[in-house]
């Protein structure tokens, strides 16, 4: 399960993020279990999928000290070897930042904003 300060960045970026026009799809994927193994859960599956101004970019949230497991770097490489951005976010202003938003646009969304 994801841990509590990894699900408040989380839950800030996809508030945020769709605030500012982007459709933000959560990949519920915390567990792997046998009977959902086949019906497309994928140990290593990003978070966050944000779709919008002619981008597709796959975010994996973590906490400031989180580290990726192997899986996820092995799912990073495919998603980057096929064309797609993957990032690791660590805040609402990671998620933000890197979708070319300034502080104008954080500021409209600083009441979500995790620190």
């Amino acid at each position: 399960m994801k841990n509590r300060r990894e699900a408040e960045i989380q839950s800030a970026i996809v508030k945020a993020l769709s605030r500012l026009g982007f459709l933000v799809i959560h990949i519920p994927n915390q567990a792997t279990r046998g009977k959902y193994r086949y019906s497309g859960l994928l140990p290593g599956a990003p978070d966050l999928i944000v779709i919008g101004k002619n981008r597709i970019v796959f975010m994996e949230v973590k906490r400031p000290d989180g580290k990726q497991t192997e899986a996820q770097k092995i799912v990073q490489r495919i998603i980057e070897e096929n064309g797609f951005e993957y990032y690791i976010v660590r805040s609402l202003d990671d998620a933000v930042s890197l979708l070319g938003y300034g502080e104008e646009e954080k500021k409209t969304t600083a009441h979500n904003h995790v620190r």
